[in-house]
């Protein structure tokens, strides 16, 4: 009888600390959003790779470390967990001229780093598409003041106008409790 109650006893210790340590990390766990907006150009050639640089954008880091009361030293990690895009500018275009789209995360301290692509863009893809992620721990970039995005595609066909396309992007962040 005493094994039983004994038994109770432990597993109901598991099950709080078990849920407790879920419920701390969920504390420690906030999202950064980004969304950059950029144009590939018309006419650009069929099966090679076209360079797209975007300009550097301020992270505003700072601000959602203060407001997730944690400082940059505190971070464990950080991951992309969505990159989405969009097309804006024409409700007919989808992403089927695409044969390929890597983007790389640059920064001016750190090395460039793919951050999501799409190897193979099916025809009828639509308007929007999800990349894949590649698992890459991002927590030295977040830090930075200011990122870039490098983009390269290639195209199965030509297109004769220039697509805009708006890109979102999350990160999760996950900071340690109480600096421990």
């Amino acid at each position: 009888m005493k094994s039983a109650k004994r038994s109770i006893w432990i597993g109901l210790a598991a099950m709080v600390i078990f849920f407790g340590c879920q419920w701390f990390d969920k504390l420690t766990k906030f999202t950064i959003p980004y969304s950059r907006d950029f144009i590939i150009p018309k006419n650009v050639p069929v099966n090679t790779p076209y360079n797209i640089h975007l300009p550097y954008f301020a992270t505003n880091s700072k601000k959602y470390f203060e407001d997730n009361k944690t400082d940059p030293d505190l971070l464990e990690g950080c991951r992309l967990t969505l990159m989405r895009g969009n097309i804006l500018n024409q409700s007919e275009q989808d992403f089927s001229f695409l044969s390929s789209i890597h983007i790389f995360l640059k920064s001016k301290t750190l090395p460039e780093v793919e951050i999501a692509y799409k190897n193979t863009i099916p025809p009828g893809v639509g308007d929007t598409i999800l990349l894949d992620i590649p698992d890459v721990e991002l927590v030295n970039y977040i830090k930075e003041d200011s990122l870039g995005l490098h983009v390269l595609v290639s195209t199965n066909t030509t297109t004769t106008t220039d697509i805009e396309v708006h890109f979102l992007m999350k990160f999760v962040l996950d900071a340690k409790i109480l600096g421990i």
